[in-house]
């Protein structure tokens, strides 16, 4: 049987099955504001924001097991940007950050601008975002 979720707020909260007509919990992760990020899914992991501890995680979806946690400046106010290797995660504070997905490693950091207009987007390689003013931006 695949496991699927039903919405973000029982995905960040916990899973449960699609394929029956009463859907049942299978678990429930009791993380303090796991629920208030936007999450990505990916090889059996969920990737989340901690809103109010600023850290971000990694979840075992078949045991609903935290398998690393990361402390952050902030905390992110987009979607994580998955590849093969790693986790994006912009912050509120428009800091990029590469954690690495086998054990949530910060790999590197950098401030990208003031202000950020949508969520960054990845493609060969490289990360594009919309930002308001670049001219203030830190070495």
């Amino acid at each position: 049987m695949s496991v699927r979720a039903i919405g973000i707020a029982v995905l960040l909260c916990g899973i449960a099955s699609a394929e029956e007509a009463k859907p049942k919990v299978l678990w429930d992760c009791k993380l303090p504001a796991l629920g208030r990020g936007t999450a990505a899914v990916a090889d059996g992991m969920i990737y989340a924001p901690l809103y109010d501890g600023a850290a971000f995680v990694a979840i075992d979806v078949e045991k609903g097991k935290v398998r690393w946690r990361t402390p952050l400046q902030d905390t992110s106010p987009f979607p994580p940007i998955l590849d093969k290797d790693s986790v994006y995660v912009i912050t509120s504070s428009c800091t990029l950050y590469r954690l690495a997905r086998s054990n949530g490693e910060i790999l590197w950091s950098r401030w990208l601008a003031s202000s950020i207009h949508s969520m960054p987007a990845l493609s060969e390689g490289k990360i594009f975002a919309a930002a308001s003013d670049t001219r203030d931006r830190k070495p």
